[in-house]
């Protein structure tokens, strides 16, 4: 009787680490653009180019580029391969650009980013704010507050444990089941 008691335990031991939530892989990566982050260019751009390391999905892509007083001059979007482009109205010289922007990943996530560049001689131009939660040091890519990490470790954990309890629960249910009644005489 104790064997089979652990002969199901141990089955439902397998089954629920067969079960066992694994973490999604990591959502698409944004590689570079054009032009590049903290890059001065000598005209403004007619577009700016967010390359992706796959096909961002074509829905629900935005990118705004403003200047430092807020004003866009993104006036379209368009999609070719792992690139995403945003065509521009002209601006002016001599200022700061902003580029923010949150596309649709291969796998249906949303992720986003910002990044900056100037035209001309920026010496005596205003300065964006840092974004908040961004590093000094951020590479290519700054993430705006609130934006997804992806990593979904705490949720993943969660129902690990849930779902141990639950077997667990089965098992004791299904040992006393078995079990024999004691009779009385």
């Amino acid at each position: 009787m104790i064997i089979r008691t652990w002969r199901t335990a141990a089955a439902m031991l397998l089954a629920s680490a067969l079960l066992w939530p694994v973490p999604a892989s990591a959502h698409d990566q944004f590689i570079g653009s054009d032009p590049a982050d903290g890059s001065t260019l000598t005209t403004f751009p007619s577009a700016v180019d967010l390359e992706f390391n796959n096909t961002p999905l074509d829905i629900g892509a935005t990118i705004v580029v403003v200047d430092t007083q807020e004003r866009e001059y993104t006036t379209d979007v368009t999609f070719a391969d792992h690139v995403v482009t945003a065509h521009l109205a002209p601006g002016p010289s001599d200022t700061n650009y902003q580029v923010r922007w949150r596309v649709v990943s291969s796998d249906g996530h949303a992720i986003s980013g910002a990044f900056d560049f100037a035209v001309g001689d920026v010496s005596a131009a205003d300065q964006f704010p840092p974004l908040e939660g961004s590093d000094a040091a951020a590479s290519t890519s700054r993430a705006p507050a609130g934006s997804d990490s992806g990593t979904g470790v705490g949720r993943t954990a969660l129902i690990a444990v849930a779902g141990a309890l639950v077997a667990l629960g089965l098992w004791a249910a299904l040992a006393r089941l078995r079990r024999p009644s004691r009779q009385e005489n």
